[in-house]
């Protein structure tokens, strides 16, 4: 079901051929070791997760009970998983009916947090129903908001506080091309971020502090599937391209290691993974002086910096097996992931990276 939602979720934001390939790259390669963190019990995968300057981390989860039922939690931890407290619980739920189930995500803000209830119809995507909810503390009852006062759908919302959201703007029947916007929920108020030209198909996705938009040139229409990706290949390697927008200080940023962060994720999206592997996830290592990323998928946990690419951490069954990939971030130098075989438990992972 997890990778069922993964397809779900990302199937009108990636515009892309899958196929089988290799790394080809020349890419470092100094795999480090990784600890796993227990997690609290009864949690079906996490949403969410804030560490603090001191390693306490903050983890906001869901937890499935049948179809149509739900339970969200946040949880914290200051001895990496020893002992949990539950800082807050609530069961969601949708109505029942055939071909739907329930799907909950919950994110953590600097003021508040913000939950949404997805209500999935798996005949036809068009008519799943998405509502949200701000979540002021955890004392407060949940605020119910929508974006009914606006002229067009929003996909995506990226909270940050109680005031201010951002989200996307998708048009065409499958997204042809993607805009930012950035959103007073209380006063109603909405402004289209400008970002440098896009000039092909775009890739979006955030890391809770950062929107990176990836794109290549639009190429030409090739005889054969295998010719489209060979076309599709030559254009990221030569021509991927990154923005980088700071939803906190509503600023862009464009770098030639942004643009090897793309063209990895690009890569692996659109040529080199197949369809029972994970789509990349990635995350700025916002404690770092220098600029540095993190990218996560089949292929294995990779440092992007102004050295270039570097493996630090990999598992073979993630390439021979159906592996669920669903969560990157990095806190105070250390980076978390998460990773779940079919059928399997999932695993909170953590690894020290100091280049």
């Amino acid at each position: 079901m997890k990778k069922i939602l993964a397809m779900l979720m990302t199937f009108i934001l990636i515009m892309g051929l899958a196929g089988c390939g290799s790394d080809g790259s020349e890419a470092g390669e100094l795999t480090k070791a990784a600890s796993e963190i227990k997690l609290p019990e009864a949690i079906d995968y996490i949403t969410d997760m804030k560490v603090d300057e001191n390693g306490c981390i903050t983890l906001a989860a869901y937890e499935r009970k049948g179809d149509f039922n739900g339970i969200i939690s946040i949880s914290k931890t200051e001895n990496d998983g020893e002992s949990w407290e539950t800082l807050y619980q609530r069961e969601v739920s949708i109505e029942e009916r055939e071909n739907h189930f329930a799907e909950a995500y919950l994110y953590l803000g600097d003021s508040g947090s913000y939950f949404e209830v997805g209500d999935w119809d798996t005949e036809d995507l068009r008519n799943s129903l998405k509502k949200r909810y701000y979540l002021r503390d955890f004392d407060s009852e949940p605020l119910e908001f929508d974006f009914s006062w606006t002229d067009f759908i929003i996909d995506d919302v990226n909270y940050i506080d109680f005031e201010e959201s951002y989200g996307m703007k998708l048009w065409g029947e499958y997204g042809e091309k993607t805009e930012l916007y950035r959103m007073n929920i209380r006063d109603r108020q909405i402004e289209q971020i400008q970002l440098p030209e896009v000039t092909g198909p775009d890739y979006m996705g955030n890391d809770g502090r950062y929107v990176y938009v990836m794109y290549y040139p639009e190429i030409e229409e090739a005889a054969t599937f295998s010719a489209g990706l060979k076309l599709i290949e030559k254009e990221i390697k030569e021509n991927g391209h990154c923005i980088r927008y700071d939803m906190k200080e509503n600023k862009v940023h464009q770098s030639e290691i942004l643009d090897v962060l793309a063209k990895k994720a690009m890569l692996w999206n659109s040529v080199e993974s197949n369809d029972d592997q994970n789509y990349s996830m990635y995350a700025a290592d916002t404690y770092s002086e220098e600029e540095r990323y993190y990218i996560l998928n089949d292929s294995g946990l990779w440092r992007i910096d102004k050295n270039g690419e570097t493996l630090i951490y990999k598992e073979e069954n993630w390439l021979k097996e159906i592996y669920y990939l669903n969560y990157l971030t990095v806190g105070n130098g250390t980076v978390y992931f998460t990773a779940a075989p079919e059928d399997g438990e999932t695993r909170l992972l953590k690894i020290t990276d100091n280049p």
